[in-house]
């Protein structure tokens, strides 16, 4: 997703610095990939060449099962798996509701006092009471009030980690912000050639740490590093290795790093870079399957900017436990981006970086495909029966068959699919209800994939729609240019069918 918007980062600071005519004139203009970053640190053939997804694949009725999809992990196990419960069967003609406008509050943020003039948030995050949230912006990390939304007055923002000592704003942009306990880490990118990308870390009162710069791989500069969590003290990063253009990728990688009591960061010597299954790795979420942890990855595959899908995407499943990626979830020409998990880990939805799609893994399936994998094998296992929805039959989020999703997440008290449409400048419901045979699978609802609301993200006085997520009593998301907050409450967002 980042390539997307670094040619956005770069015009930050001439943007900040023109007259209030002149902002408004360049608001006209969205936001494009960089296409000239300089000398390719890699080729795509030094990362292998993708599995092309078989189209010949049929997709069953829903509830019917394909007892022909055997892939790696049961002929291995020698184990025939129950065959999958459930695939989505898209409708022959959707239907989408009307925006709505009424019952959601919009505010701008103060900084000291002055309308906030920051533009293209990142990592919009709240606390577990969803009191208090923090967002990233060219190379801070600011934080807001987040417990009394339903009105529409200001809010006042302030500095939460201030990373623009290694971080100018000018040559190198925040990716990622990530707060753990009382360390804020700021994952950047650098532009100059000669300069490798890195984490800043900063503590609560705003002390610098630490600065972490990934080494090189071989004789390869990493670049464009994209996402960063947190799990059993230890900091996982995607990077992309994307340099610009339509068809200049590096092999994607991970890294892992060991977290120490101080907050700063270190290499962990038995832990080399993992090398993506696809290309151009980008969200990582973190998984449990009830007895151990897993790490999920959505490599997008390349793709021209606002033009062909040129290779597959999927999602790499990892475990941490043996350095490894075991699986991996094929979603076809489907440029995956953001991933979300239900919270009862039987379900995963992916989204789309340049398509109106969103794909449907089914979890509970997964958890038994992994028992009967070959732990000794050195190969990832390729997991297509899996799926439920990938770009084959994907759930529509709109009909212009065009989106950029910047983020997503599973609401568990309306059963619903939550996510941010960029480009659309709205916030999307999605019914995502579904039950679950343990052990075998998801039964997808009767209503499973229909648009249960569109909501008003954007406003007149600011464009797009960026990141989502959780607050209390509703769901908030950040407009990008400039950034304000939107906040649509539990009793304006759409409720479960009843029967």
């Amino acid at each position: 997703m980042l390539q997307i918007l670094a040619a956005a980062a770069v015009a930050i600071y001439a943007y900040s610095c023109q007259s209030p005519e002149e902002k408004e004139e360049s608001q006209s203009t969205k936001p494009g990939p960089d296409t000239d970053n300089g000398t390719p640190v890699a080729t795509e053939e030094d990362a292998g060449t993708p599995v092309a997804r078989d189209a010949s694949i049929s997709t069953p009725d829903a509830g019917a099962a394909d007892a022909s999809m055997m892939d790696a992990g049961e002929e291995d196990a020698g184990t025939k798996l129950p065959t999958p419960v459930s695939k989505y069967v898209p409708p022959a003609n959707p239907v989408f509701p009307a925006l709505t406008t009424e019952g959601i509050y919009h505010h701008s943020f103060l900084e000291e006092g002055q309308l906030f003039s920051g533009v293209f948030p990142l990592s919009f995050k709240c606390n577990e009471a969803n009191t208090s949230c923090y967002f990233g912006v060219t190379n801070k990390a600011y934080s807001f009030p987040a417990n009394n939304l339903q009105n529409n007055d200001a809010i006042p923002v302030t500095v939460a980690a201030d990373f623009s000592a290694d971080i100018d704003g000018q040559n190198a942009f925040v990716a990622a912000v990530l707060q753990s306990g009382n360390y804020y880490y700021g994952l950047y990118d650098s532009f100059d050639p000669n300069a490798a990308p890195g984490i800043s870390i900063r503590d609560n009162t705003g002390n610098s740490l630490a600065t972490y710069h990934f080494p090189l791989v071989g004789e390869v500069r990493m670049t464009t590093p994209n996402s960063m969590i947190e799990l059993s003290d230890q900091m996982w990063v995607s990077i992309s290795n994307y340099v610009g253009g339509d068809d200049i990728y590096g092999p994607g990688k991970v890294f892992v790093l060991d977290k120490n009591v101080n907050g700063t960061l270190m290499e962990d010597p038995s832990r080399i870079p993992l090398t993506t299954t696809q290309l151009d790795p980008q969200a990582i979420v973190s998984w449990n399957n009830g007895t151990k942890d897993y790490v999920l990855l959505t490599n997008t595959g390349k793709a021209e900017y606002q033009g062909a899908i040129l290779t597959e995407s999927g999602v790499d499943v990892i475990d941490p436990a043996s350095n490894k990626i075991v699986a991996n979830i094929p979603l076809g020409l489907g440029t995956a981006n953001s991933l979300a998990v239900t919270p009862d880990g039987a379900a995963a939805f992916v989204s789309s970086q340049t398509l109106s799609n969103i794909y449907v893994i089914d979890m509970e399936r997964l958890k038994t495909k992994l028992e009967a994998l070959d732990a000794s094998s050195e190969t990832p296992a390729r997991l297509e029966d899996v799926v439920v929805a990938d770009a084959t039959n994907a759930v529509a989020i709109n009909g212009s068959g065009e989106a950029f999703t910047t983020s997503l997440f599973y609401d568990d008290r309306t059963k619903s699919l939550v996510l941010s449409s960029n480009n659309d400048g709205m916030l999307i419901q999605l019914n995502a209800d579904y039950s679950t045979i343990p052990g075998v699978g998801i039964l997808l609802g009767e209503n499973f994939g229909q648009v249960m609301g569109e909501y008003a993200c954007a406003t007149d006085q600011a464009m797009y729609c960026s990141s989502a997520s959780l607050l209390q009593g509703g769901v908030g998301a950040l407009t990008s240019l400039p950034v304000t907050v939107t906040y649509v409450p539990n009793e304006s967002l759409a409720e479960q069918p009843t029967h």
